[in-house]
């Protein structure tokens, strides 16, 4: 149980911290360092509740463990990512211009950015996800440290390790080597790892949605309904709609699946738990945590997935397409992405060339 307990932790964290941010946006409170050392006193107070709920025999010697392994996973993942800069484009136009206004006292529930504010990232700073950029200024703040923000990327990762881990310990015939190499993989998968250092969101997407996957199959495995199980999947569900404005998308078909699976397998109490958590979870991830953007998008552009949807949408793919993929099917794009040339090319005077599987330039 320590690992989940571990994992749930600093999920619980980034939970209470877009819950304070999100609240007090809309009584009108900016961000201020007290987020952080009440979501930290929460955390505390999380570990010692765990203690007390899960039949430990020695529960001070649990605590102090629980407690150092969360506090130096913490401070690994802050001294890391200050020390690596975001050279990425979208970190540095947008994703670190939304933590410096929030930090400067904007409260995107009542106040919309112009582009002379926001150095023409309005559009995005406005009507984005702010989930993640909730608990980064938080750190942002606290510290004055903008590059110490993003260490929830290795944060989350660990987390996502330790209740992979967790799960698959509960498969009596796996060894526990094997249990443990398939959580490493799973947790630093290839997006994870490769934005770990950036402020890009796609990282903390992946950790989620393992956490959200695995924490399903424990509800799946479960001899009887664990509390414990249900409201680790109404944090992750909470938290995950938030980072950007697809993960609701990516959410539901995961839960609509799982709940189709429950039916058929004929576990009823079971769908209908499931069911009525994850239904409170989006509800608290869409109207409280992101009522800035998906209630304001809704209500000043008619579409809660404003920008990527409505009457004035921005077109993402086409400017990043080569010029043999405008106007082709989806097989075709397809085919194409997977076994094309892996290379940077986009535009009308571009063309995607297909290579010999298992290839690579300069090959004899």
């Amino acid at each position: 149980m320590v690992p989940l307990i571990f994992g749930s932790g600093i999920a619980f964290f980034l939970f209470v911290t877009i819950l304070l941010a999100s609240t007090g946006f809309l009584f009108d409170f900016s961000i201020s360092p007290y987020h952080l050392y009440i979501s930290l006193f929460s955390l505390f107070a999380f570990i010692i509740a765990s203690c007390l709920l899960f039949p430990f025999r020695h529960k001070r010697m649990v605590f102090l463990f629980l407690f150092g392994l969360l506090t130096a996973s913490f401070f690994l993942s802050f001294a890391v990512s200050e020390r690596f800069f975001d050279l990425s484009y979208d970190g540095q136009a947008y994703h670190q211009e939304a933590l410096i206004q929030l930090v400067r006292g904007w409260n995107p529930v009542y106040h919309q950015l112009s582009g002379s504010e926001a150095n023409n990232m309005d559009r995005w700073l406005n009507h984005y996800s702010k989930g993640v950029w909730f608990y980064e200024s938080v750190i942002f703040k606290a510290t004055q440290n903008i590059e110490a923000a993003k260490l929830f990327h290795i944060w989350l990762m660990m987390a996502a390790l330790s209740i992979t881990f967790s799960f698959l310990l509960r498969f009596k015939g796996l060894p526990l080597w094997l249990a443990f190499l398939i959580s490493l993989l799973a947790a630093f998968n290839p997006v994870s790892i490769y934005q770990s250092l950036s402020f890009y969101l796609d990282g903390q997407l992946m950790s989620l949605i393992v956490i959200l996957i695995v924490t399903l199959g424990l509800i799946y495995r479960g001899r009887e309904s664990n509390r414990f199980h249900y409201f680790l999947l109404f944090m992750t569900i909470s938290i995950l709609v938030n980072v950007k404005l697809t993960a609701g998308i990516y959410a539901t078909i995961l839960i609509l699946g799982y709940l189709t699976i429950l039916w058929f397998t004929k576990k009823i109490e079971v769908l209908h738990e499931v069911f009525t958590v994850s239904a409170g979870a989006f509800l608290l991830g869409l109207i409280i945590f992101g009522f800035s953007p998906y209630v304001t998008n809704t209500l000043s552009q008619g579409n809660p997935l404003y920008p990527a949807l409505g009457t004035d949408r921005s077109d993402y793919t086409a400017p990043q397409f080569p010029s043999n993929f405008t106007g082709r099917n989806p097989a075709f794009l397809l085919f194409y992405s997977i076994f094309a040339k892996s290379d940077n090319v986009r535009g009308p005077d571009k063309t995607a060339v297909l290579k010999i599987p298992f290839t690579y330039p300069g090959m004899n």
